[in-house]
Formats: C-alpha cells, structure tokens, sequence
C-alpha cells in the first residue's frame, strides 16, 4: 500500500498496475542482493528521495529514506557553472567544445557542414576604460540575451571570455548559415 501511495504522489495521480509491478520489482531486486542496494527516485519536480535497502545480521531489512533534493539541486548547479559564462549564462568553452563535437559528429551523420563562427567585440576595452567594468559587464549581459534569443536548439553560441563569442551551427545549404549569420548580426545593430 505504501508504495503504491508513494508511486501516486510521485505520478500525481493514479498508477497503472502495470508501473506498479515495475516500482514492485525494482524494490525486490534491491532486496534479493545480499549486499542491499540504493535506488534514487525523483518525485515530480518537487523533490528526489535515496531509497537504501541494508540487510541485517538476523536476515532482516533496514529501509532508509533519504531526501536528496538539495543534494540533486546543489549538483545540477555545479554541472551549470562547469558548463556555463557565470556573468552571461551562454556556454562556456567547455560546453561549447563538447556541442562542437557532437556537432560534427551529427553533420557526418547526416552528411551536412558544420560553421564554427568567432565573435570579437571591436573597441570594448574603450568600453571597460571609459565607463567602468560595471557598464562593460551589462553590455556583455544585454548581448548574451540577444544572442540566446536569436538562436534556435541545435545552434549554440558561447563566451570564451572578455569579448570573446563563438557560435555554431550545422546546416545542409548556405541558406541557412546566411540566416544564422544574419541573425547574430541583427544582435550586435541596435544599441
């Protein structure tokens, strides 16, 4: 009953007997090792428990349950900041490098071509002197935005850092990388 009650909240909503035989053997399966076992279950998006089953000495079990949604949160944000500019949000060039080779990969796939674009920004050290880094940093911010907001899902574009952008995108005809290209520059014309 309890289970079927946890699979409900977790589904908000009713199961189908069918789920609930699935959740059923997973937990049996932890408990059929001899060493007991962990399984991590997320409910809905509000919070995600550690199930840990632990034999005891007397062929008994100890059943724990653990609320890891701070954990889980605390480990998305650091895989975030791994892969992200911590001023704009775009992705860093880490993430950027890893989208690249998929993208390749992807374009060999499907027998497409790949457009790596560097992005410089003219005269923004007059910027950063004359105004402040304060100001330099909002420009940076306000370009991210306009760029994030140009792009679809399969282009990607980065800060490396300072100044410094890069974009990508895979296209089969130059139509398509003239767009692309078109919309990065509409991002850097109205002040």
């Amino acid at each position: 009953v309890m289970l079927r009650q946890a699979l409900e909240l977790r589904a908000n909503g009713p199961v189908s007997d069918a789920a609930f035989a699935e959740a059923l053997a997973r937990h049996r399966a932890l408990m059929a090792k001899p060493e007991g076992g962990t399984m991590i279950v997320p409910y809905l998006s509000d919070y995600t428990l550690s199930i840990t089953y632990s034999p005891t000495h007397n062929n008994g079990w100890v059943v724990t349950f653990d609320d890891i949604t701070e954990r889980r949160e605390a480990e998305r944000r650091i895989q975030h900041m791994a892969l992200h500019d911590g001023l704009t949000g775009l992705a860093n060039r880490i993430r950027y490098i890893q989208r690249l080779d998929l993208g390749i990969q992807e374009a060999d796939i499907k027998q497409a071509n790949v457009a790596v674009i560097n992005i410089d920004l003219d005269r923004f050290k007059e910027v950063n002197d004359v105004h402040g880094h304060a100001v330099g940093d909002l420009v940076l911010v306000a370009l991210s935005h306009r760029m994030s907001a140009a792009i679809q899902a399969e282009e990607c574009v980065a800060r490396f850092g300072g100044d410094e952008f890069a974009a990508m995108k895979i296209y089969e005809h130059p139509d398509e990388l003239n767009d692309f290209i078109s919309r990065l520059e509409n991002c850097f014309k109205s002040p």
